[in-house]
């Protein structure tokens, strides 16, 4: 029979990576949907200053 505390020394070292590992998908997730964001975003304004721009040339 294995005595508790040698399980724990197992243990901790494998919790630790799985509990980094889920940080980490979470983190690059947000950080996709951020730059998604952001991408957009800068999108939306590229696309106003060259409607902006045919106006104004335009008219």
């Amino acid at each position: 029979m294995h005595s508790r505390h040698g399980n724990l020394a197992l243990d901790a070292p494998h919790a630790l990576h799985s509990g980094l590992l889920q940080w980490a998908r979470r983190a690059r997730s947000e950080l996709a949907e951020d730059l998604a964001r952001a991408r957009s975003a800068q999108a939306e304004e590229e696309h106003f200053a060259h409607v902006q721009a045919q106006r104004t040339t335009t008219f």
